[in-house]
């Protein structure tokens, strides 16, 4: 999402709280960003080409819970397919090591939206950025404001006055064994580094 107005991109990084954010403040002051009817990837990548100087932020989540997040999402939709429901580690070493999987699952990291790599951001070349204004899912869901209200401040935008999400799984600890942690921690280990998240 971008706001012209404002000079700032916001990017949504799947699975990281998007849908709440969306939810409770773009569709709220809609008026301030632009509508975009193209692929929500190649749109992100353009206007970070394009408006290189307008500030960019976005909202992660501890890949635990992330994870868990898309697991979730992945065992739903094998009901109608022949793979079989899965343990949260055995998805993942499936998903590493392409064996078991259903049309379109991948593995989906954060640093991938947060980030160019060797000039290209989602596969749209001549890009070279780092999104350096990360907020913290876990603060949001806490309501603590604070600094994504001072940063929406900061481009005169309205604050965020709140954030709730329903369909977030406050349980997601209870999936895992040690095996699954070790798993989680070898496939997302930029995603740990990079957005500041220490492993169990």
């Amino acid at each position: 999402m971008v706001s012209h107005e404002c000079g700032v991109i916001y990017i949504d990084v799947p699975f990281s709280g998007g849908k709440s954010f969306e939810e409770f403040y773009i569709k709220k002051h809609n008026q301030l960003f632009a509508k975009n009817k193209e692929d929500i990837k190649k749109y992100t990548a353009k206007c970070i080409r394009e408006f290189f100087d307008y500030d960019i932020f976005a909202i992660v989540k501890n890949p635990y819970h992330r994870a868990v997040d898309m697991w979730l999402s992945a065992q739903s939709k094998y009901k109608k397919t022949n793979v079989k429901k899965q343990t949260i580690g055995e998805y993942y070493e499936n998903l590493l090591n392409d064996w078991d999987c259903a049309e379109g699952d991948e593995l989906v990291f954060q640093t991938t939206y947060l980030k160019s790599k060797n000039g290209y951001y989602l596969e749209t070349k001549d890009i070279n950025f780092e999104c350096s204004n990360i907020f913290y899912y876990e603060e949001l869901i806490d309501s603590n404001l604070d600094k994504i209200n001072d940063f929406l401040s900061s481009n005169n935008m309205p604050n965020l006055s709140f954030f709730i999400d329903t369909s977030s799984n406050e349980n997601w600890r209870e999936y895992y064994d040690t095996q699954s942690i070790e798993i989680i921690n070898y496939i997302f280990d930029e995603d740990f580094d990079y957005c500041g998240y220490r492993k169990i």
